[in-house]
């Protein structure tokens, strides 16, 4: 009886002491790599045409009251060179806010593909000082036309090192300045014909603004042509979905600091 006992308080010992080594050797390894993936995962902003890295600064405010995200803001030049400047580090697991900026934002076919490969080089670079392999990414205006660009280009290529969640739109001319009713423009066919290389599992909304009289433009970017987001990502990616807002911050000028459209952001990203 007392071998048994002791026996007992044997195995006890080496389970105990199994258990607190695999505390030490195991878990901090898989809390690390959770941590890290969470933590280091931006959140990306691309400006509207003559926009710069001031844009989108409300929305932070409202996505962001009490500064609990770090900021980075990158000024993305053609020639590949990228100007990076930390607003705000903050200590914590809450995820990095990202601001672009371009020395040349236009809505013409050749300005969006030279400022689709400064967002490419911006965010390779990024990468470098603060690595990342997941990321959602947010553009206003034809800045949603250079994102889209960036993703038909970039994301299914061999060695392309980044998965984007999430892609919203606000106000994006997907079929430039065209009215309603208009037919597709070369830029529109050219994004529609690209679509197949879009990431299949990417989660996009898009949100189409309105003016104060009428739902048919919201100021400057007509209804048909924010909504021809359709036409390129409908049944192409792993979830499509329209979102029309109303009201003075549904007007074009204001979308980038608007209270509907931060609180789309945040209830789509979870923040």
């Amino acid at each position: 009886m007392g071998i048994l006992i002791m026996n007992k308080k044997l195995t006890a010992i080496v389970v105990a002491a199994t258990a607190l080594l695999l505390l030490f050797f195991v878990k901090p390894g898989n809390v690390q790599a959770t941590t890290t993936d969470s933590s280091n995962d931006p959140i990306i902003f691309v400006p509207g045409a003559f926009d710069n890295d001031e844009g989108w600064d409300n929305m932070m405010t409202l996505i962001d009251p009490n500064a609990q995200h770090s900021v980075t803001k990158l000024n993305a030049m053609p020639n590949g060179q990228v100007l990076r400047k930390d607003i705000r580090t903050v200590n914590n697991d809450q995820r990095p806010i990202v601001i672009l900026s371009f020395q040349v934002n236009a809505y013409k076919e050749d300005v969006i593909s030279k400022d689709a490969n400064a967002l490419r080089d911006a965010l390779s670079i990024y990468n470098q000082k603060t690595p990342f392999t997941n990321a959602d990414i947010i553009g206003h205006s034809n800045g949603g036309s250079i994102t889209t660009t960036y993703l038909e280009q970039n994301a299914t290529k061999p060695g392309f090192k980044f998965h984007f969640n999430h892609f919203i739109s606000a106000g994006t001319p997907y079929n430039f300045q065209a009215g309603n009713g208009a037919a597709n423009t070369p830029f529109l066919n050219i994004l529609i014909a690209n679509s197949s290389q879009l990431p299949k599992d990417l989660q996009v909304t898009n949100i189409i603004g309105s003016n104060a009289t009428s739902d048919a433009s919201d100021g400057v970017v007509s209804r048909d042509s924010a909504m021809s987001g359709s036409k390129i990502f409908d049944g192409k990616v792993a979830t499509f979905k329209q979102i029309h807002i109303s009201g003075d911050d549904a007007l074009h000028a204001n979308q980038a600091s608007s209270p509907q459209v931060a609180s789309i952001i945040e209830s789509t990203l979870g923040l």
